[in-house]
Parts: C-alpha cells; sequence; structure tokens
C-alpha cells in the first residue's frame, strides 16, 4: 500500500525496526551473522544500525542510494542485506562494483555520490553485479566499496538490513534502540554493546 504523503520514487522506512518490529530483532541477532562478521572481520562485533526499507517503483533518474557511493560510516564494518520480496533485475537490485572495497581510483574521495556512467569508466561494466534473489535470500557485503541500489523499474523492493561493526557508527554514541524486554543470551551479550535499551 502507498503511504501518505508519498512521492513517486521516495522509499518509505520503519523508525527503529529491532525495537519496533520483533522479527527484525530476532533476524539481526542470528548466530550465523555474527560467526560471518566475526570471521570476516577478525574480532568481535556488535550490532549497529538497521533499516527496514520499501523502495517504489519509479521512472525518475537515480539520486541518493540510488547512485554508486562508499559507506563512510565506520572503516571496517560488514553489511547484511535480507530481501524481503523477489528482486529480478527491474525490481532494483542491490549492485555492488567487485573488489572495489580494496581497489580505488585515484581522486575518488572527491565527491560522495558517483553516476553508472562515471564507475562503469573506472572500473569497467564487468565488475559490476546486479545481485538479484528471491525473498528470504541474504545479501553480504563490505560497503566500504562501491555499491548502490538499483532503481525498481517495474516492481517494489523490500529489504531488511543490518550492519555489524567494531565499534559506534560514525564514531559517535549508539542511537539504535531495543527493548529491554528482548533478551540476548549471555554467549551473544557483545551484539549489544551498542545499542540502547528502553522502555
Amino acid at each position: 500500500r502507498t503511504p501518505s504523503g508519498y512521492s513517486p520514487g521516495s522509499p518509505s522506512a520503519v523508525n527503529n525496526p529491532l525495537y519496533t518490529v520483533p522479527l527484525c530483532f530476532d533476524i539481526g541477532t542470528l548466530d550465523f551473522l555474527d560467526e560471518i562478521a566475526t570471521s570476516y572481520l577478525e574480532c568481535k562485533t556488535a550490532i549497529g544500525t538497521t533499516n527496514l526499507r520499501k523502495s517504489y517503483v519509479t521512472s525518475l533518474p537515480e539520486r541518493d542510494t540510488l547512485l554508486f557511493h562508499c559507506d563512510r560510516n565506520s572503516i571496517k564494518f560488514l553489511k547484511f542485506f535480507f530481501y524481503l520480496n523477489n528482486v529480478d533485475i527491474d525490481g532494483g537490485p542491490f549492485t555492488y562494483v567487485q573488489g572495489s572495497h580494496t581497489e580505488k581510483f585515484r581522486k575518488w574521495d572527491n565527491k560522495y555520490r558517483w553516476t553508472h556512467k562515471e564507475i562503469n569508466k573506472q572500473y569497467g561494466g564487468k565488475r559490476i553485479h546486479y545481485l538479484t534473489a528471491e525473498a528470504g535470500d541474504l545479501i553480504v557485503a563490505n560497503t566500504t566499496g562501491f555499491h548502490k541500489g538499483s532503481v525498481p523499474r517495474k516492481t517494489n523492493r523490500m529489504m531488511f538490513t543490518v550492519n555489524y561493526v567494531i565499534h559506534p557508527e560514525d564514531w559517535g554514541e549508539p542511537k539504535e534502540p531495543i527493548r529491554k524486554s528482548q533478551v540476548v543470551p549471555k554467549e551473544k551479550e557483545h551484539l549489544a554493546d551498542f545499542l540502547i535499551r528502553k522502555d
């Protein structure tokens, strides 16, 4: 259903999904996410920020997160994307430039957003991957590399995203809340190191 106040091409998001959607908390604290993040980052990790978003079909040009960029909220973290519906090439798949987390071009940080044409010129089309998948599938990415969400052209895209980090994102105060009643087992208490417990 289209939300009130919606403008074409604008996503709608649920505020504080770990707090407001119990299933997001259950998914975000799955054992294997911690295992993957700990193995990749070579240290214990914690949950940073999350995002539960629906992106709508649009004919508008690419903008914001639909342009290529490298996340700057941490120098070392891992992002997990759960597709909540089937996403084909026309459904706005997550798009990643292979190897760009370690290989940057000269003056890559002169600006934050880059067009497809600019990135294609730097890396070549064969390194740009459109990660189509089915509902429930998981995509894991080091988003310090160039990535974007492609524009949904024929079907809306629903996605839950959770970041696993080694420090609070943006080096600031933790901002993601969970309910005091939500249980994090003792062996997984580190996952909540950067979460705020509230009633």
